[in-house]
């Protein structure tokens, strides 16, 4: 959405229809590729934490909440690209971010018979800082 929005007038047809044709290209092939090996991550630090057993189960809560989320991010996406402030962006991803959290915590704590989401969603807080302050700090 962002770079269709924000499309400058010195890009060629034929460079914006690569570029396009490439993110397209990431996000059919990659991106489900990264998204599996991060809920088997997250199911593995459940699995130590919680003792839950089946990775399907798993998954499925992870791609329902990304799926409730969807509609949000292309939202703040419009957004962003419309205002251009980075505070507003900064706190709106954030938001959904966390939004995201909270409901992949309830997903795992209904399907898995698990008695409290709020350890749930620290847990999962936590492992995402731990991600992001690493990847910040290389």
């Amino acid at each position: 959405i962002g770079l269709s929005l924000s499309r400058e007038a010195e890009r060629s047809d034929e460079i914006f229809a690569r570029l396009l044709s490439s993110y397209f290209a990431v996000a059919i092939f990659f991106v489900p590729i990264f998204l599996y090996f991060l809920a088997a991550i997250f199911h593995g630090l459940m699995r130590l934490v919680y003792k839950v057993t089946p990775l399907p189960l798993s998954r499925v809560t992870f791609f329902w909440a990304l799926f409730l989320c969807m509609p949000f991010q292309i939202l703040v996406s419009i957004i962003r690209v419309s205002f251009t402030s980075e505070h507003l962006s900064i706190f709106l991803n954030s938001t959904i971010l966390l939004y995201f959290i909270w409901l992949w915590s309830i997903f795992d704590s209904e399907i898995f018979g698990l008695k409290k989401i709020f350890p749930i969603f620290m847990l999962k807080l936590g492992a995402i800082a731990i991600c992001f302050v690493t990847v910040l700090a290389l």
